[in-house]
């Protein structure tokens, strides 16, 4: 899915464009992964050695997830714009896309259906993710075009598609 994703890219947009929805999916996913701290790793441990406290775990994963994702997405973004330090490209309100791509991309997490033994579902949903991305951006291009914003804009709604698909 991610594959033909690319490649929808590499026909749709320029260099130049390119860069940029990888600057903000890379950036995005980057800050959320040192926003979440290994917790979702945690809850798979404590997923599996604690059947009992799974809702409790899920709940506190997915709280964490959002609240982290909001105080280090800000961070970086905030950063970034008073620095004016977002790379040639980049506008401004393309910091706003990327500061809900951080919160999209920290609620992905397999971990707590890994911990509940719940394999082929956490591989399957995790399979289908990339495939959610080519579908939001043929969906984009059909509608709108396919722009660096739609691109992006189209990453962010797979990612809670994704997030929300795991949760269920």
């Amino acid at each position: 899915g991610f594959f033909v994703a690319a490649l929808l890219l590499a026909r749709a947009l320029g260099p130049a464009g390119r860069g940029s929805v990888a600057f903000i999916t890379v950036t995005a996913l980057v800050t959320a992964r040192v926003a979440k701290a290994g917790l979702g790793q945690a809850t798979s441990v404590l997923a599996a050695q604690r059947p009992g406290a799974r809702g409790v775990l899920f709940s506190n994963l997915l709280s964490f997830s959002l609240v982290t994702s909001l105080a280090v997405g800000g961070a970086v973004v905030g950063g970034l714009y008073l620095l004016e330090a977002e790379p040639a490209g980049i506008d401004r309100s393309q910091l706003a896309i990327l500061m809900a791509g951080i919160v999209a991309a920290s609620l992905v997490d397999d971990n707590f259906l890994i911990g509940c033994g719940r394999l082929r579902e956490a591989a399957a949903i995790s399979a289908g993710g990339g495939w959610l991305y080519a579908v939001a951006l043929v969906t984009a291009l059909a509608t709108v075009g396919l722009t660096v914003d739609s691109a992006v804009v189209a990453w962010v709604a797979a990612h809670l598609a994704w997030a929300a698909v795991l949760a269920a």
